[in-house]
């Protein structure tokens, strides 16, 4: 049943969105990594948070259609978007928190959301975001 439910998903097409994808994340992961000079050899202290933040940025696109940007990135003008929004590190206009960082904390916390009554999270200060759980 699992692998009848699941499979529409998992084609050629989406294989090739999530690869193009994966390419482009990395491809700022390491321009990051390299900085204004690229021919720099600073250690890297952030190996596990780079790569946890590669997978965070694939999933943002593929399954919100929200590109996320590396710090350092700039949004090309009149390139290829693929129908993506773009979005940075900073807070949209009206919000505390940026898409990422919100998508990062649902991610690391999403146990605890899953597990925890209803009731207790509607009394959590910040219920207005989480209560449609």
């Amino acid at each position: 049943m699992h692998r009848k439910a699941t499979s529409p998903g998992f084609n050629e097409k989406n294989n090739a969105l999530v690869f193009k994808e994966s390419i482009a994340q990395a491809q700022g992961m390491i321009s990051h990594w390299m900085g204004d000079n690229e021919k720099t050899s600073a250690t890297l202290k952030r190996i596990p948070e780079d790569t946890m933040r590669v997978a965070l940025h694939i999933i943002s696109a593929m399954g919100f259609g929200v590109r996320l940007l590396w710090p350092g990135d700039k949004l090309k003008e009149g390139g290829d978007q693929d129908g993506l929004i773009y979005l940075g590190d900073e807070p949209s206009e009206g919000h505390t928190m940026s898409f990422q960082n919100a998508l990062a904390t649902v991610l690391d916390n999403i146990f605890v959301i899953l597990l925890t009554p209803r009731l207790l999270l509607s009394k959590l200060p910040s219920s207005q975001y989480i209560d449609h759980y």
